[in-house]
């Protein structure tokens, strides 16, 4: 641990142990890192480590070392195992302090369980020679011996501890005359008198110091920081604070083709944050990524006694005119679950739709209105699930929209609308009853391309009833068709539908056995550039949590069909189901829909080593051989919650959307938490965050009147409605806090960031929570649009974010920050922000909030020009994050071109017209063109009464002439229009201008061409 004296701290070495060589022949050569071990040839048990697990849960962790001899060997005590270590040279100033002649060395004690209290410990401080590998060969200088019972080593209690202490005589002079220049070493060895019954000695947190003859007692190392915990590869986005979906209702998240606004359908949960109230909410949540401006509309709450269950999320579509519309239903609705008879009987089954009154704009939506479903099935008439796809090319005019849905018979039905959903009709079955004594009769997923055709993917049932193969067809023109494009069903509007099976299979099953896998169920699927991927889960083996044979044990497989045959791959472990109620629901995967070598999955297994997790992390993966490998890395880590269903809805190519549920889910109807997710943007990078420490300098109430806190005190504050300034805590050393002793609201709090230079920045609150506790902060760039931001949703800061060092964890908490939105500062404006507590109702302490402070990270653009491409760039459109030209780029100006990172040239460079310098990240791997190697001659051509010009010609740039009777007068004037060039990459092409004949004339005649 530490070696401390005259305020001097020196390494004493105390390393954690592993276990790994228990039971092995390297467990008896085994010895804690930082000591030497020596154990004489006659002994046979020695000195070693040992994890905790097998001894007293000491409060410092691992009992690292452990004493111990043979009580059946009459020489363990005079010549026993030994452990020892370098503690300082002689020479130095560390023990030459006359008024401290002892060494006192304290420990903490404890036994292993049913092992003997009797110890009897000997300590040695031994002189040697400087850089000796050990104490052998060196002088005794003191020796002392432990009582052979500590005090608190109760027999009957195997999770007692002691206090291991005792005082060394240091002899300085005397050591440094045996052994000039030498070392002290510290030794131990446990030298219990053989009794037959053999002692153990387990001792951890060993400090050591030097003092008077009064013993100072032991060091008290700081507590270290906790762990840290909920990293997240990107900037964390809170869409809604409380959320959830299912993955059987499509597109649960869209991206306005206009406007890149993000558009999340999601269903509130009376557990989440909100409680009761909430339960139910079929909530849209519109984002805006140029400002993060969040705009959350709930469109109704499904009428059944279910209201928040995750089957009931809404399907979203955006129409050609921008407009979006959502259509939902509730899970098994009609099937006596209704409590409402707002339209009509009851146990009808229904879904219910609307349209926003604006394009582009989720802000505002029409009355809801409600498709009646027919009830003609045999055992079930009841719906569930939406799945809203387009098809412009059918219709009567402005195309078809189908929704598919499970509706009677609990087979999958369509309803079609070609008034672009404003009214709807049925269409008949897509498959038919294969039972009618199971929960379901087939899970679909679909993907459409827009124009003409639907896929999809399906089992047979349900796998918790029926051992699932997995199946592909489509839609198209009104018909059915398998892989290849055989008709299946020649009219799926005439209410007769082929089976499941009776399509193409991508995957078949096995027999259950202990090595099969089995019991198939459908994730995924889509279609890109017209390939089809797809993604679906299995059992493998025999393993059972759930009383249902390998329902412990549930794989990833991806699928491929390259036009002739199916292509499955494993990919990975998922783990068990996630709760009791459904065994094989998973935390699921999303492909990239831009790109099928690219997917993102939830697990509960590390899919690089198949390491088990305590919570389900997400993970990027990617493959280079269409599905046979896979590269992984992970975009959370170490989280305290569960991160759940992923999703990846289309965006342009070069924009991705990741989006996932964080938090707690025991049950689809019983579930905390909230949509979130990350945005990757190859046209942007934010630079690292600048922190800015909450102060009452920079801190106001929302009103800008002064905040008067409580405090400042180290304690917390009383639950009085005021914040109060708690010193040695958070950055700056005190931070805003609320709700620590009672519950209280505060008035609301504005940070002001100001001294920014003008720019786009990304903009995040910062506030504390302790592991295991819900701490939270409402943040946003006004009062009346706070959102919630909790532990649960937010992610830890790390110290690698910062361009400067900030304080992330402590003893006992850790600083979490919340992504507030984004905001331009020009003309020396500043961004202000918006804090305040949770509303009064928060259980005291563990939803407390502790505010530290705000941080900016300036967003800049990154240039690409693609190989092909011509690209013209002034010089002072910078700053940009980097700069990256395998095409043609022009660059023009006085001004030095600004890039924060690397400027890298793969292709053609022109600097013709640029006279600034280039940046210290430029690279340059192609070719530049400048005035140093440009051609730049002009040659003239008289032809009677007629005379042209000639000049290379650079593409990028125009040429015009000009023309004057005297260099001096600076007269010039335009001849002709201005040439351009069609030359491309630094080859010029000739460009003639024609000097008219009245020109010719004037003696004398000057030309020139400025290039621009």
């Amino acid at each position: 641990m530490a070696f401390q004296a005259g305020g001097e701290t020196l390494p004493l070495a105390n390393a954690s142990f592993e276990d790994d060589g228990i039971g092995s022949g390297d467990f008896l050569n085994a010895a804690p890192a930082g000591w030497v071990r020596i154990v004489p040839a006659s002994r046979t048990v020695g000195v070693i480590g040992e994890a905790r697990s097998q001894v007293r849960d000491t409060p410092y962790g691992i009992a690292w070392v452990h004493l111990q001899t043979n009580g059946s060997d009459p020489g363990a005590a005079a010549d026993p195992p030994r452990i020892g270590q370098n503690i300082g040279a002689l020479d130095g100033t560390v023990f030459d302090d006359p008024a401290k002649p002892k060494l006192w060395v304290h420990g903490i004690a404890s036994r292993r369980l049913n092992e003997s209290t009797t110890v009897h410990v000997t300590a040695s401080l031994y002189a040697v020679a400087a850089g000796a590998p050990d104490w052998t060969g060196g002088t005794l200088v003191d020796s002392t011996v432990v009582d052979t019972n500590l005090a608190n080593l109760n027999e009957g209690d195997p999770g007692s501890i002691a206090e291991l202490a005792f005082g060394l005589d240091l002899d300085n002079a005397a050591a440094q005359t045996a052994h000039p220049g030498g070392d002290y070493w510290l030794v131990l060895a446990n030298t219990m008198a053989g009794d037959g019954t053999g002692s153990q000695l387990h001792l951890d947190r060993i400090s050591a110091q030097t003092g008077d003859v009064t013993d100072p007692g032991p060091i008290i190392p700081p507590t270290p920081p906790i762990n840290p915990a909920d990293q997240v590869a990107g900037d964390l986005i809170l869409f809604n604070d409380n959320g959830g979906w299912c993955w059987y209702q499509d597109e649960r998240v869209l991206v306005d083709r206009d406007t890149d606004d993000i558009v999340v359908a999601s269903v509130a949960n009376y557990l989440g944050y909100g409680g009761e109230p909430r339960d139910g909410d079929m909530d849209v949540t519109t984002f805006n990524p140029s400002t993060g401006k969040r705009t959350l509309v709930t469109l109704g709450t499904v009428p059944t006694l279910n209201k928040g269950d995750d089957h009931n999320v809404a399907a979203l579509w955006q129409r050609p005119d921008g407009r979006y519309f959502a259509k939902h239903t509730g899970h098994n609705y009609g099937a006596g679950y209704n409590v409402t008879a707002d339209w009509g009987a009851d146990n009808v089954p229904r879904s219910f739709y609307r349209t926003t009154t604006l394009p582009n704009d989720g802000s505002a939506w029409d009355a809801e209105q409600a498709f009646t479903w027919p009830e003609n099935g045999t055992f079930e008439d009841d719906v569930t699930y939406t799945n809203l796809h387009y098809m412009s090319a059918e219709g009567s005019g402005q195309g078809r929209l189908y929704n598919i849905a499970r509706a009677d018979d609990r087979t999958p039905h369509i309803a079609w609308s070609d008034d672009l959903g404003a009214t709807w009709n049925y269409g008949g079955r897509l498959s038919t009853t294969t039972s009618t004594s199971t929960y379901s009769n087939g899970y679909f997923v679909f993907s459409g391309n827009g124009v003409d055709r639907i896929d999809f993917m399906c089992t047979e049932r349900h796998p918790h009833d029926f051992n699932n193969s997995i199946y592909h067809g489509y839609i198209r023109a009104g018909k059915s068709y398998d892989s290849f494009g055989n008709v299946i069903d020649g009219d799926i509007f005439d209410g007769v539908a082929p089976a499941p099976a009776d399509f193409t299979p991508v995957w078949t099953t096995s027999a259950v056995t202990s090595t099969s896998y089995h019991h198939g169920w459908t994730m995924e699927i889509e279609v890109i550039d017209g390939g089809i991927y797809g993604l679906f889960t299995t059992r493998y083996g025999t393993a059972s949590t759930q009383g249902q044979s390998g329902d412990a044990d549930h794989r990833l497989f991806y699928a491929r069909c390259d036009g002739s045959i199916w292509h499955t791959h494993e990919l990975c472990r998922m783990g068990d189901g996630l709760h009791t109620g459904q065994r094989d629901y998973t935390g699921l995967g999303s492909i990239h829909p831009n790109d099928p070598s690219l997917i993102y999955i939830s697990a509960e297994h590390d899919p690089r080593d198949d390491t088990a997790l305590p919570k389900h992390e997400i993970f990027k993966g990617v493959t280079d051989d269409q599905g046979a490998t896979w590269t992984w890395t992970p975009v959370t880590e170490n989280s305290t919650v569960d991160n759940l269903r992923p999703m990846i809805p289309k965006w342009r190519q070069g924009s991705t959307a990741l989006l996932w549920l964080r938090g707690d889910y025991p049950y689809q109807r019983d579930y905390d938490q909230s949509p979130v997710g990350i945005i990757e943007r190859s046209d942007e990078e934010a630079a690292p965050v600048t922190y800015f420490d909450a102060t009452l300098a920079n801190t106001s109430l929302a009103d800008g009147s002064p905040l008067v806190t409580t405090g400042p005190t180290a304690t917390d504050g009383a639950a009085d409605g005021q914040w109060h300034l708690h010193t040695g805590l958070g950055n700056g050393d005190s931070a805003f806090t609320v709700n620590e002793a009672g519950s209280e609201s505060a008035r609301a709090l504005k940070t002001t960031v100001t001294g920014l230079e003008e720019g786009t920045y990304d903009v995040y609150a910062y506030f504390w929570s302790r592991p295991g506790e819900d701490w939270r902060i409402r943040a946003g760039f006004t009062t009346s649009e706070l959102l919630v931001f909790r532990r649960y949703s937010c992610q830890q800061a790390e110290p690698s974010q910062f361009d400067s060092p900030v304080a992330v964890l402590d003893s006992q908490q850790a600083l979490y920050r919340a992504y507030v939105g984004r905001r331009s500062v020009s003309a020396g404006s500043v961004i202000d922000v918006y804090l305040d507590d949770f509303d009064g109702s928060a259980v005291a302490g563990a939803q407390r909030t502790v505010y530290d402070g705000i941080g900016v990270a300036r967003v800049l653009p990154v240039l690409e020009v693609d190989a092909g491409a011509q690209l013209t760039l002034p010089s002072d459109s910078g700053p940009y994050a980097s700069i990256l030209n395998a095409g043609s780029l022009v660059i023009k100006g006085t001004a030095d071109l600004e890039v924060a990172g690397t400027f890298t040239n793969d292709g053609f460079l022109d600097l013709l017209n640029y006279t600034g310098s280039l940046p210290a990240g430029f690279v340059n791997n192609g070719s530049v063109l400048n005035r140093d190697n440009a051609d730049l001659t002009a040659s003239i051509r008289l032809d009677g009464e007629e005379g042209t010009i000639t000049v290379p010609g650079y593409a990028g740039h125009s040429y015009q002439l000009q023309s004057s009777t005297t260099l001096q007068s600076g007269e010039w004037q335009d001849v002709g229009d201005a040439l351009t060039s069609g030359g491309n990459n630094g080859v010029p092409i000739p460009l003639q201008s024609i000097i008219p004949e009245a020109m010719l004339t004037d003696s004398p005649r000057f030309f020139r061409f400025v290039v621009d």
